[in-house]
């Protein structure tokens, strides 16, 4: 998941952003949000080496994007 946010107060937050990182911006953008909606659809935790402490938490839709919720 790490990669796939990068930091996720920006790319969680704003699924349709790109970086140079991104080998292919529309591919990114694409499984940025497959991702995200999985996490969603299966209550899953995310957690990532980006992530803010404590690193894992939940994903919830928040207007065009997502937003990382950390665990409590």
């Amino acid at each position: 998941m790490a990669d796939t946010s990068n930091i996720p107060a920006l790319f969680v937050r704003n699924p349709e952003w790109s970086v140079m990182f991104d080998m292919d911006a529309e591919m990114a953008r694409q499984t940025r949000r497959r991702i995200y909606d999985q996490i969603i659809r299966d209550k899953l935790m995310a957690g990532g080496f980006h992530f803010p402490f404590p690193a894992f938490g939940t994903i919830e839709a928040a207007g065009s994007g997502y937003r990382f919720q950390p665990l409590a």
